[in-house]
């Protein structure tokens, strides 16, 4: 999966570019890719990792899926989460 970071799909320039975009701003940014469940996932890094804050998206995809995702993703990082999370739409 870490390979992915390192192609030239859109995903990966789009990562590549917001964490550049960080950094010109003076804010550290770090790319990870996981493999399990989103939120678990998201959970485990943010104990690990010690930060500040968690950004997460309001919504994910459009469509049913993408709904039913975020629908069960951020309530669950915002009630778990060990530091603040700030939710963007």
């Amino acid at each position: 999966l870490e390979e992915l970071l390192h192609t030239n799909t859109p995903i990966a320039r789009y990562l590549r570019w917001s964490a550049q975009y960080l950094a010109d701003q003076g804010l550290e940014a770090k790319l990870e890719i996981a493999q399990g469940v989103d939120s678990d996932e998201i959970m485990r890094e943010a104990l690990q990792g010690g930060y500040d804050l968690l950004v997460i998206g309001a919504s994910a995809a459009r469509g049913i899926f993408g709904r039913i995702f975020t629908e069960q993703v951020t309530p669950h990082v915002v009630e778990r989460s060990p530091c603040s999370v700030l939710v963007v739409r």
